[in-house]
């Protein structure tokens, strides 16, 4: 696929990225070997054992039209660990940091200054 082709698609699928950030992840999608992705085929953990067994406050981050964690599965999370928060960011889909990247460092920080109290 030409670069060209690939920044037209990712301007489509994310519309809330500046272009400067759409240009990057089309150069490093180009360059990262297909093989990278095996990490994403199953056997997947089963996220909802792994979020029982963490021992420690966590921050779940989402945004309000991610398509990949939706508020239903964020509240499922909290129900399984009553010391995950969720915050969700409103205007973001799941690419938090390149979409909303002040509010989410809002957002962290807000977390983070509740810890240290």
């Amino acid at each position: 696929m030409r670069k060209s082709d690939l920044v037209a698609q990712l301007r489509a699928r994310h519309p809330r990225r500046s272009p400067e950030i759409v240009e990057l992840l089309a150069e490093a999608r180009l360059k990262t070997p297909l093989g990278a992705f095996d990490v994403l085929t199953p056997p997947i953990p089963d996220y909802r054992a792994v979020m029982s067994a963490i021992d420690v406050p966590s921050l779940l981050v989402i945004g309000d039209s991610s398509p990949v964690v939706t508020i239903e599965m964020a509240t499922e999370l909290r129900e399984l660990n009553p010391r995950v928060r969720i915050a969700q960011v409103q205007d973001a889909g799941h690419g938090l940091p390149f979409e909303q990247p002040e509010r989410l460092g809002e957002v962290v920080a807000s977390f983070l200054r509740e810890l240290a109290q």
